[in-house]
This record gives structure tokens, C-alpha cells and sequence, in this order.
């Protein structure tokens, strides 16, 4: 069997391509990373979540989110406040600068993954998205 055309392979591939192309995008457009653009997902779904929290949803280490949410705070896309429940605790807040950037960056992502998929018909887009939340689902029981 050829290794290149191995699902788990193509699965790669197709994750790096789209990686690449949304990171180069949101550069672009908006000065923003992928990484931070997951990060400010994740802050404005959960707002007051830690550090760790964000590194646990996104499975990355802490290191690598602290340093994405340095550049954030500089940048004024998030702010760092007080836990309400336990004042010793910082959280990460949205700012309204944070959400219209994020709401705008989705959209051009979106559209990435739209032309993607585009060379499918809607009943083949319909199976795929039905495929991948199985294969989504089998790999978080896995892991």
C-alpha cells in the first residue's frame, strides 16, 4: 500500500495544509496567529477561565499559551483580571476588541474551509461532517 495515500497520512496533511493556510490568513488580515485565534476562542466561549484551562482545552502546554497570551495582553486583545470565586486566582477576559476580531477572523476561516470543500457535492459534505464527528468522537475515547 502506498504511505502517502494512507488515511491517517492524508488526515495529516490535509490538518497541516489547512493550518498553514489559516495561520498565513489570519497574519494577513488581522496580525493574529492560529494559536492565538483558538486562544480567543476559547476566552470569549469560557470567559474567566486560567491559563491552564485554555492549555487543558487546547491540549498545549501552559508555556506555549502564556506566551501566546503575553503577546494578547500587549496587544489589548484579552485582560487579565480577578477571579471572582477566589481573588488570589487571575482569569482571562474578552475585550470588545477581542470578540469583533474573532468574529471577523472566523468568517475568513470559514470561508478558507468552505472553498476546501467546495470540489464536494452536498450530499459528500454532509457524509464527511457526519465521518469526522465519528472519527472526532472515536479519538477522544481513544486519548
Amino acid at each position: 500500500m502506498d504511505k502517502t495515500n494512507a488515511i491517517g497520512t492524508l488526515l495529516h496533511y490535509l490538518a497541516f495544509s489547512l493550518d498553514r493556510q489559516s495561520d498565513q490568513i489570519l497574519q494577513e488580515r488581522f496580525g493574529i496567529g492560529l494559536s492565538q485565534q483558538k486562544i480567543l476562542r476559547v476566552v470569549c466561549l469560557h470567559q474567566g477561565v486560567s491559563q491552564r484551562f485554555v492549555a487543558d482545552f487546547l491540549g498545549q502546554s501552559e508555556a506555549s499559551v502564556s506566551r501566546q497570551v503575553g503577546l494578547m495582553l500587549e496587544d489589548g486583545l484579552i485582560y487579565r483580571g480577578v477571579s471572582k470565586a477566589d481573588r488570589r486566582q487571575h482569569v482571562l477576559l474578552p475585550t470588545s476588541k477581542d470578540s469583533r476580531v474573532l468574529e471577523v477572523a472566523e468568517g475568513a476561516l470559514n470561508q478558507l474551509h468552505h472553498t476546501v470543500v467546495q470540489c464536494l457535492s452536498a450530499k459528500q459534505q454532509l457524509q464527511l461532517r457526519s465521518m469526522l464527528k465519528s472519527m472526532n468522537q472515536q479519538a477522544r475515547q481513544i486519548g
